[in-house]
């Protein structure tokens, strides 16, 4: 009977040598499941933009009504981030690639850029864990309207997509996302077919203020942006009520991997604190 092939586990030793951890196969499966999950990277950030336009750019005095809004075809996210859209646990070995596809279970078709000096993109597929990663969308001056009404669409169809139906628990948003939002909100207001917008972000649990340098100037640190307040107006206006109230922070900067990088580490110290928390509590009773 001939030995199973090891599966090669690899880490980073002091020399930079890759090693391996031979016995792995042999763990039992509880704790094999276990090890993979542990190893599924969190509080990943993607920035989201769009392409192509929807419509040709709204006018001043034309903003769509909610048909042309619900009707239009979709725009094609495009995904920006520094770390891997495709986890490798996906694609080394059964066990673990169903692992990761439970934990990632939102799986929707997008573009990728490709590398400079390429100026184009590719078909690819975000693999997104509700409950830890990120999205941020990155609306741009051109065509807000239209951005803004593909971000709600986008919600919409990954909730659509979530086995579970919760959709994206955490965003990460700026004032622009916001000023779209409120820019398309009359003409969704009333309309039943687009309830389904307004729903997706009943369940935010995480949200994460993204400021530009210049929003920074005088301004104390860990203080939310002065433009919050239209967020709330806004919830107000579409009469949503979350389901518990979201956890706020906020990142000062602007580009990838930078804010990224505190993403990760901000998540890291608030969850432990809220961990700690709830310990303390437990002792208490």
């Amino acid at each position: 009977m001939t030995t199973p092939p090891h599966l090669q586990i690899l880490t980073t030793a002091n020399n930079d040598e890759p090693t391996s951890f031979a016995p792995f196969p042999h763990l039992s499966t509880e704790l094999r499941l276990q090890i993979w999950e542990l190893s599924l990277q969190r509080y990943r950030l993607f920035e989201v933009t769009f392409e192509p336009p929807v419509a040709p750019p709204a006018t001043n005095d034309h903003h769509g009504t909610a048909e042309e809004i619900r009707d239009a075809p979709p725009q094609q996210p495009v995904i920006h981030t520094w770390t891997s859209l495709h986890h490798p646990l996906l694609h080394t070995t059964r066990e673990s690639r169903a692992v990761a596809l439970a934990f990632f279970r939102i799986q929707i078709p997008c573009l990728v850029p490709l590398p400079l000096p390429h100026d184009d993109t590719v078909a690819s597929t975000l693999y997104f864990s509700p409950e830890w990663d990120f999205l941020f969308f990155d609306i741009q001056d051109s065509d807000i309207h239209a951005h803004a009404v593909s971000s709600l669409a986008m919600l919409r169809d990954m909730r659509a997509a979530d086995g579970k139906g919760r959709g994206v628990c955490n965003l990460a948003m700026d004032k622009k996302l916001v000023l779209g939002w409120a820019g398309v909100e009359n003409e969704l207001r009333d309309d039943p077919n687009c309830l389904e917008f307004r729903r997706c972000l009943e369940g935010l649990k995480e949200i994460i203020w993204m400021t530009h340098k210049e929003e920074d100037d005088g301004a104390e640190e860990n203080s939310p942006p002065p433009w919050r307040i239209w967020w709330k107006i806004l919830l107000a206006s579409w009469g949503l009520e979350l389901e518990r109230p979201s956890r706020e922070s906020v990142l000062r900067g602007r580009h990838l991997p930078g804010w990224e990088q505190e993403l990760y580490r901000l998540m890291r110290e608030e969850r432990k604190e809220t961990a700690e928390t709830e310990e303390d509590k437990g002792r208490e009773r």
